[in-house]
C-alpha cells in the first residue's frame, strides 16, 4: 500500500522460483466472495463495501494511476470515523489491501505521500464528496510537506548508516549488513520523494532506474547498498522462502481470526508479486522488492518478542544463542550474508550520494 511511509512457513530448504508461481504458500482462508451483482469489480470489492457501509471508499496505489502489473493487488482507503489497522484479503483470485483514515486527516494529511497520493485517488463510494474535495490541497503546502519528509527519510538513512558502522566496528557483519541494506532503502525513498515520485513498494528498483537517468553514481550507491548483485531466480527463491519463516513468526503472535488472516494473506500476495517479477525474467526487480520487506519485517519480529530490548541488534537477537528465533540458515537465505570486507565500500559509498542528495533536496 502506498499510503504509508518506510518506516508491509514452509521448510528451511530453499525452494525454486518457479514453485513459488506454481503453487501458493499460504493456502486462504479468505473463502471467495458471493456477491449480487456482476462484474468482477463488484465481486472484488463487493465484500468491502457491505462490510463498511457507512465508509467513504478510494482506489489509490498504482492502480489509480495505472502503473500497476496483473500481479498487484487493489489499495483501497476507507475513511471512517475511527482509524482502523490495515489489513491485506484475499478474495477470490484478487488481493485487497484496506488503509484506513479519518476525515480529519484526509483534510489535512501530515504525511506527504498521502497528500500525492490522493492526487490520483479513483472514488468508489463518495457521498459526500470527502475524495473528491481532498484533491485540491494547495501545491505550495503539498511541497512543503514533501521537502519536509525528504529530510526525515534522509535522516533514517543516516541513522541506520550509524547503526551499521557501530556494528562493523564490533565485528558483527550481520548486523551491519541488516542496517546497510535499511539505509539503502530509506536513501531510495528519500531519493523518489525528492524526485516527485511516489514511492512502490513493488515498482520500487523500476522507479529508481527511472529518476537515476543522468546520476549513475545514486543508483550504483543504492544498489550496491541494498546487494542487488546477487540477484537471480535462485536467490529469490531463496529469500521468499526464508520470509515465510519470518511471517510464521508473525503469525503465532496473533489470535486466530481476521488478523492472522491478513497475515497470510500479505504472504501469499508477496509471493505472487515475486513470482511474476521472475517470470518475466526481473530477478533485480523481485530481490529488491524482497529486500525491503526484510528491512521492514525483521524489526516487527524483534518488536513482538518480549524480552528482546536491544532493538538496533536485529539479526543476532533474532538468530543467536539457544532461543533463536531463526536458524543461520534461514538468515543466509534471506541474503544477509556480505563480510566485513565487503560493506564498507558501499557503506561510505552510499554516506556520500546521502550527502549529495542532502543538499539537493
Amino acid at each position: 500500500m502506498n499510503l504509508s511511509p518506510r518506516s508491509p512457513a514452509r521448510s528451511e530448504g530453499v525452494i525454486g522460483a518457479d514453485a513459488c508461481i506454481a503453487e501458493p504458500l499460504y493456502s486462504p482462508r479468505v473463502a471467495p466472495a458471493t456477491v449480487k451483482g456482476s462484474g468482477p469489480f463488484l465481486n472484488l470489492f463487493g465484500p468491502v463495501l457491505d462490510t463498511y457501509l457507512d465508509a467513504t471508499v478510494g482506489l489509490t496505489g498504482c492502480r489509480s494511476m495505472g502503473r500497476e502489473t496483473e500481479a498487484c493487488e487493489y489499495d483501497l482507503l476507507l475513511i471512517l470515523q475511527e482509524r482502523n489497522p490495515s489489513s491485506t484479503l484475499r478474495i477470490g483470485e484478487g488481493f485487497v489491501d484496506l488503509a484506513f483514515s479519518t476525515e480529519s486527516e484526509l483534510r489535512n494529511p501530515r504525511d506527504p505521500e498521502v497528500a500525492l497520493s490522493l492526487a490520483f485517488v479513483k472514488p468508489i463510494r463518495d457521498k459526500d464528496l470527502l475524495l473528491s474535495s481532498s484533491i485540491s490541497d494547495p501545491p505550495q503546502q503539498t511541497t512543503t510537506k514533501k521537502q519536509t519528509n525528504t529530510h526525515h527519510t534522509l535522516a533514517s538513512s543516516l541513522k541506520a548508516i550509524g547503526r551499521a558502522e557501530q556494528f562493523l566496528s564490533k565485528g558483527a557483519a550481520e548486523d551491519a549488513d541488516f542496517w546497510l541494506m535499511s539505509a539503502g532503502y530509506d536513501f531510495a525513498y528519500a531519493w523518489l520523494e525528492a524526485s516527485k515520485t511516489i514511492p512502490s513498494p513493488s515498482h520500487l528498483l523500476s522507479q529508481v532506474r527511472q529518476v537515476s537517468k543522468g546520476q549513475p553514481g545514486m543508483f550504483e550507491a543504492f544498489s550496491n547498498a541494498t546487494g542487488l548483485g546477487v540477484a537471480s531466480r535462485t536467490s529469490c527463491g531463496g529469500r521468499l522462502d526464508a520470509l515465510g519463516l519470518v511471517y510464521d513468526l508473525l503469525s503465532e503472535q496473533r489470535e486466530e481470526g481476521p488478523s492472522r488472516d491478513s497475515t497470510r494473506a500479505s504472504f501469499e500476495l508477496l509471493g505472487r508479486k515475486s513470482g511474476a517479477a521472475i517470470k518475466t525474467s526481473q530477478p533485480a526487480d523481485s530481490y529488491c522488492f524482497l529486500g525491503l520487506e526484510i528491512s521492514n519485517t525483521l524489526p516487527r519480529v524483534l518488536a513482538s518478542r518480549a524480552g528482546r530490548k536491544d532493538a538496533s541488534s536485529v539479526v543476532a537477537s533474532i538468530s543467536g544463542g539457544e532461543n533463536a528465533l531463526l536458524a543461520k540458515s534461514v538468515v543466509k537465505a534471506l541474503g544477509i550474508t556480505r563480510s566485513e570486507n565487503s560493506l564498507q565500500k558501499p557503506l561510505e559509498a552510499l554516506k556520500v550520494q546521502i550527502s549529495t542528495l542532502t543538499r539537493k533536496a
